[in-house]
């Protein structure tokens, strides 16, 4: 049993460039800006039995202040940079790798994480502009966009230890991804996805001539071809022109540019050499 504890401290100094666009919207001093500071904690444990089990879990939470963000100043006016005074990072992390049938079946061997990631702003106005209508939201206590809150991945294999079939192996994964925003108004998400992966693979031991030195594998990636979002950009809030009323889901959904597809059910074969 192995026990940890661990602080860290960084900084973010703004660019050149943000030092002369004021918060006007203009060309001038904007030397004010602070230093963007983050101290973070972890704590965790990490169990060991032999070769048979390894598991381990940790929790942090990480404080940021004064982090550098750039807002629009109104119409036909310079985007300047301004502190967000305070936002918070917390999380656990779980692991384990784990041979369950070390006598019967040595080869076999069952991998899985999971991590827990909640970021939200605790002190943050955002500006949004719509013609010459200007207005300041409020976002503490939304979730920071882009974050996903909740990512599990597992996977049982085998790989054949010794003998004649020794470096042959398998095996087969899931992944979950949990929905999460991409806007700081937190109305928009991205939908959470369940993937299945295979693979087979052949490694001979090294030390056995030519043949040692390749190494086979086939993989097919998104078993079950789901259609689904690999990625996303931030989704930009808006507000009604004149009004002032802010967007809702409907018009934020129209916004295109944003989104980037998951690969399709896609099969990968090929051999490596090493020298």
């Amino acid at each position: 049993m192995r026990l940890h504890a661990r602080i860290g401290i960084g900084f973010g100094i703004p660019q050149a460039g943000q030092l002369f666009v004021t918060p006007q919207g203009t060309f001038g001093n904007n030397v004010d800006l602070r230093t963007q500071r983050n101290t973070g904690v972890d704590l965790g444990a990490e169990l060991t039995l032999g070769d048979d089990l390894k598991a381990e879990v940790t929790g942090y939470q990480e404080w940021f202040r004064n982090e550098l963000v750039s807002q629009s100043a109104g119409v036909n006016l310079q985007t300047y940079t301004s502190n967000v005074p305070r936002s918070r990072h917390r999380g656990i992390e779980i692991g384990l790798d784990w041979r369950p049938l070390p006598a019967a079946l040595p080869g076999a061997r069952v991998q899985a994480s999971y991590s827990y990631n909640d970021q939200y702003y605790t002190d943050f106005r955002e500006r949004l502009t719509a013609g010459p209508t200007s207005v300041v939201l409020d976002r503490a206590g939304n979730a920071i966009p882009g974050v996903i809150p909740t990512f599990v991945n597992a996977r049982v294999g085998y790989d054949h230890p010794a003998g004649g079939l020794a470096g042959l192996g398998a095996f087969g994964e899931v992944t979950y991804r949990q929905r999460y925003f991409i806007d700081n108004a937190n109305l928009l998400r991205v939908p959470g996805i369940t993937l299945v992966n295979l693979n087979l693979h052949y490694d001979p031991l090294r030390g056995d001539g030519w043949w040692s030195r390749l190494s086979l594998f086939a993989s097919v990636q998104n078993l079950f071809d789901r259609t689904y979002i690999g990625s996303a950009s931030i989704v930009s809030d808006g507000i009604a022109a004149g009004s002032g009323v802010p967007n809702g889901e409907a018009v934020l959904r129209s916004a295109t540019g944003s989104i980037y597809a998951g690969q399709p059910r896609t099969v990968y074969a090929g051999v490596k050499s090493r020298f």
